[in-house]
Parts: structure tokens; sequence; C-alpha cells
């Protein structure tokens, strides 16, 4: 595959750099952890800049770009692990609402600055209410609206969007491995719906696991970085630990499942911004992109712990920062298992 960013998505990704080198620093990951409001000063400036937008189409008020813009944005947040609800509003939510009702004034707000979660489970639709549990959401808490994926009286799909301050929604938090991902229980208790779109939003779902293995990605770079830094300075018999074949070799391997979640990263972004690629071939290679990533980012987040020894599984220490958005982003969305099943019934589906 011939794969590079033109131009334009060049001069984001170092947009990018610079601002999160300046301002998502692991202090301020770690305020975050403490400080529930604390990531707002940060998506604040993320939304002045644009970030928000991207995806969105230009007749709701976003730059209507591609899912290869998103995936390379994405990378590089997932190098910082960044502490605000951008994956899920922007790489989640997004989306899945395009796939759905492409003109949803939800897809609006989006565009400028609302957030927006995505909960899927048992939740059913009747008539004109909406009523269920979605478990596992992801940023509900912060969320001001949720799309609501569920089913119809008749077994069709539906979506729609409810606001998550209704008095007839209540959000549980629930404990997640990564603290600056927070996860929640959503009840819905016969929620009133206008605007209930029967729809397949697999589609939407095919992009965000493209956009979050992207994000993996970047998160796996980082941890495979602060290895190499760390056996290069760190001596033992008088040599950098580096030098040794069981360390390079454990390195060597992090780095080649990096390079080939990546490849297949960039190759299922450039299939989904075709316009005549069959569903099937999106979800087959949106699916082996997600189960590569999500084995990369799990390979990298063990060989950083096994080479930083026990200073790894310290508080003060970065690696588990990252090590942590690496477990909950591999589970995100499907494990690599089930990833790796998708992928080959949906390559069947589309030879047969």
């Amino acid at each position: 595959m011939n794969f590079g960013f033109d131009d334009g998505q060049q001069a984001l990704r170092e947009a990018a750099l610079t601002l999160l080198a300046a301002e998502c620093d692991s202090s301020v990951v770690r305020r975050a952890l403490e400080d529930p409001d604390a990531w707002r000063p940060l998506w604040k400036k993320i939304v002045e800049l644009g970030w928000t937008s991207l995806g969105v189409p230009e007749e709701c008020g976003g730059l209507g770009l591609g899912v290869v813009d998103l995936v390379g944005l994405a990378e590089v947040t997932g190098r910082w692990a960044l502490p605000v609800p951008f994956l899920t509003t922007v790489g989640f939510a997004a989306p899945v609402l395009m796939a759905a009702s492409p003109r949803s004034p939800a897809l609006a707000a989006i565009a400028t600055g609302a957030v927006v979660a995505v909960a899927t489970g048992d939740v059913r639709w009747h008539g004109s209410t909406l009523s269920g549990t979605a478990l596992q959401v992801a940023d509900a808490s912060r969320a001001e609206m949720i799309v609501a994926v569920g089913e119809g009286a008749d077994g069709v799909c539906v979506v729609t969007v409810v606001s998550a301050q209704s008095s007839n929604v209540r959000i549980v938090p629930v404990s997640s491995v990564d603290q600056n991902r927070p996860l929640a229980e959503v009840h819905f208790d016969e929620v009133p719906c206008v605007d209930v779109v029967e729809c397949q939003p697999q589609p939407g779902f095919d992009v965000a696991r493209v956009v979050l293995a992207a994000e993996l990605v970047g998160v796996a770079q980082r941890l495979l970085d602060m290895s190499v830094e760390h056996v290069s300075t760190r001596v033992q018999f008088d040599r950098p630990i580096g030098a040794f074949q069981a360390v390079k070799h454990r390195l060597v391997d992090t780095h080649v499942a990096i390079e080939r979640a990546r490849t297949l990263v960039y190759d299922a972004a450039m299939v989904h911004d075709e316009a005549d690629t069959p569903v099937a071939r999106r979800r087959h290679l949106a699916s082996l992109a997600k189960a590569a990533a999500s084995e990369a980012a799990l390979l990298a987040s063990r060989s950083a712990v096994q080479v930083h020894a026990a200073i790894a599984i310290t508080w003060e220490h970065d690696v588990h920062l990252f090590s942590r958005r690496a477990r909950h982003g591999a589970a995100a969305l499907g494990d690599a298992t089930t990833m790796y099943r998708r992928a080959a019934r949906a390559y069947v589906e589309g030879d047969s």
C-alpha cells in the first residue's frame, strides 16, 4: 500500500503535536485523574481549533473531512493519552450519527463543542419513548447528549438522541481501568423521543473502530518510545540493558506489531473514504485494523512493564497512564478475538 498524508493532513498532525506537547503533558493527564473538571480548559482549546468539526458535514457547520483526517489526528492524541472526550464524541458519536441521520442537529452541536456519548445495549423503543439499560458507556458522565442505539417494536435497529440531563435518564458511574475515560451505566426510563431513525448504524461503528484503532497505535508507539528511552539509559553489568539480545527482541516484536497495525489502520481509513467500497469490505478492514491495534497496544504495554521492571507499576511513573488507555481501548468496540471473527465473516460475505 502506498500511503502518505497530504499537506493539509500533515499540517493538522503537526499542529496537534505542538498543542499537546505544550498543553497535555503527564501532569495535565494526572490532574484530570483527580479533578473531574480539569479536562474542560483543554477541551475548550480543542473546540476553538476546530477538531470537533472535522468529520461533521459542511451543511451541519463542520469541515466535512474524511476518515483519513480523523485517523491522523487520533494517532497523535493517542501518544498523549488525551484526557478529554474527543474520541467518544468525534470518533464514536459523530460517525454513528452520520450513518443514521446525516443532517441530525446533534452533529451541529458536536461541531460547536457539545460532548456526546454513544449508548448501546438492552435499549428498546416503544412508540414514542425509550427504555432500557446500556452498560459500559464511555464518557456518559461528561456528556450533554447521548446517542441511544436500540431496538424498535418490530426488531429493527433504531437510533435517537436524548439529553443526558433528562429526568428520565439516570447515569450511574462504574469502575473504569482508565479513569480519564470514565464508564457508566445509563438507564432510560420511558424517555420521550423525537427524530427516531430506523437504520443500520454498523457502518458508523466501523468508522469508530478505525478511529479507535488509530488512537491505540498512538498509545502503543508512546509506550514503545518510553521503553526504548529507558533501555538506552538503564545500565546493568556496565552496559545499557538495551544491548541485551532478549530486550532487543522484545522491543523489535513490539515495533513490528505497531507497524502492522498502523498499515491496516491507514488502509481501512482510505477504503472508508472511497464512496464505492462495498460495505462488507469496509467492515472486514475495520475489524482487522481494530484487532491488530488492540494486539499491538497490549503487547506494547506488557513490554513496557517488563523492561521498566518495578518502577512501571508505581503511581509516580507515566507507564501506567498509557497502559490504562491501551487496556481500555483494546476492549472497547470488540476485543481482538471478536474482531478477527467479525473480519472473517465479512470476508466470506464479501466474496459470496
